[in-house]
């Protein structure tokens, strides 16, 4: 009995040891449960008020720290979600979906590569800290590749290769 008692005690241990000091792997970290609920509850809206300005336009005339209305439609390339973050690249409205031998009408790529950056920014959605929410903006409620948007936020950062806004209003308009 005492040798079969130390026998499971040493298993038991052991057993608890092995837990012991491990993180969660990156494959369940960065698989956050897809809710519109872990979403600001003001996220998604019906509309927004004022009158948006293209998105080439709020490039041309926002700057860091400035709020910005803007529209466009989602899409630049075949996944243009980030996968378990609130994140997105909406292009310029002036950049037509292609038809012609492309995977995804959404993903341009009938365009350059260099008219697409030319025409797109990263929109997020972030916590108090700054960083982007570990949700994704996609799926069912959310949001779909080449839908047209309008994103109502603040320029979080611009410069001659990166634009990226803080949304805090997002209406779908089609």
């Amino acid at each position: 009995m005492k040798k079969l008692t130390a026998t499971t005690l040493v298993i038991l241990v052991a057993a608890l040891a092995s837990g012991c000091g491990k993180t969660p792997s990156a494959d369940s970290a960065s698989r956050p449960e897809n809710t519109a609920a872990q979403l600001p509850a003001t996220l998604m809206v019906a509309s927004v008020d004022g009158e948006p300005i293209s998105l080439l336009q709020a490039k041309q005339a926002a700057k860091a720290g400035e709020p910005v209305l803007l529209t466009g439609h989602i899409g630049g390339r075949p996944k243009p979600f980030v996968q378990g973050r609130s994140m997105f690249t909406l292009v310029d409205s002036s950049l037509p979906a292609c038809t012609d031998g492309c995977a995804t009408a959404w993903d341009l790529c009938c365009e350059s590569p260099a008219d697409i950056t030319a025409a797109a920014a990263t929109i997020q959605v972030v916590d108090d800290a700054g960083r982007p929410l570990a949700v994704s903006l996609e799926g069912p409620g959310l949001l779909a590749p080449g839908q047209r948007v309008a994103v109502a936020g603040t320029v979080h950062q611009r410069d001659d290769a990166t634009f990226v806004v803080n949304a805090e209003r997002i209406a779908i308009l089609d």
